[in-house]
């Protein structure tokens, strides 16, 4: 209430506050409750609580539009290249290991136009080109693909190993690096994306000059789409 209505109730803050001081026992619990429910009646005008049930139908209805982005040609090679990797991967897998294969069955046409008993009525065919492993590669696979198609930045593509290097060196002048081993920063560096990089650069003097310009975050779909003007969409 002195949040509210501070010029009213800041000479009466000492009293209201020994109100709710007082510990309810079992000949104050009836005095503590009428206290608490006088303290809400008070408290009401100056409170405005609904509901979602309340207001949902005060609020316009949701409208959800798909907008589909063409890839820039640096997300158009860095999925390419993951899905490579991929394949490479599985090829790359001795003949027992391939037999641990999956492959994710879909229902025949049979099966979708059956009589509604929820039995089959045919065999099931193979759904082509979807693997699945005993391990967790295949998320992985799947984790790259949907990096590339969010932002190239969150693959290391601008920042090479020459770079990285060079950046290593300039960051020891920093004081937080005063007693890091080059080797172990560079390792750590290597395992970092471009977006990691960049933030890194602009958060010490001594790299700064080696960030890139902010225009590299523009190269991606998604955002090249939603910068066009809207009457152009």
């Amino acid at each position: 209430m002195n949040f509210i209505l501070p010029k009213y109730f800041r000479d009466a803050l000492e009293s209201l506050r020994a109100i709710f001081k007082v510990r309810a026992s079992s000949h104050t619990s009836l005095l503590s409750e009428s206290r608490v429910s006088r303290a809400s009646k008070m408290m009401t005008p100056f409170v405005l609580r609904r509901r979602k049930d309340q207001v949902l139908k005060d609020l316009p209805k949701k409208t959800e539009r798909i907008e589909w982005c063409e890839t820039t040609p640096l997300q158009r090679t860095i999925y390419e290249e993951a899905m490579q990797r991929s394949r490479s991967a599985v090829e790359a897998l001795p003949k027992d290991e391939k037999a641990l294969l999956e492959i994710v069955a879909e229902p025949d046409d049979e099966i979708a136009n059956g009589n509604g008993d929820g039995k089959s009525k045919g065999k099931t065919r193979p759904k082509k080109g979807v693997l699945m492993t005993s391990n967790a590669s295949g998320s992985n696979v799947l984790m790259e693909l949907r990096k590339a198609s969010c932002h190239p930045m969150l693959f290391r593509r601008l920042f090479d190993d020459a770079k990285i290097n060079l950046i290593a060196r300039h960051c020891l002048q920093e004081p937080d690096f005063q007693d890091s081993s080059y080797d172990l920063v560079v390792e750590d560096m290597q395992v970092m994306n471009d977006a990691e990089l960049q933030r890194f650069c602009l958060q010490y003097k001594s790299v700064r000059k080696h960030a890139l310009d902010n225009s590299c975050f523009l190269d991606a779909g998604k955002v090249t789409h939603f910068t066009t003007p809207l009457g152009a969409v």
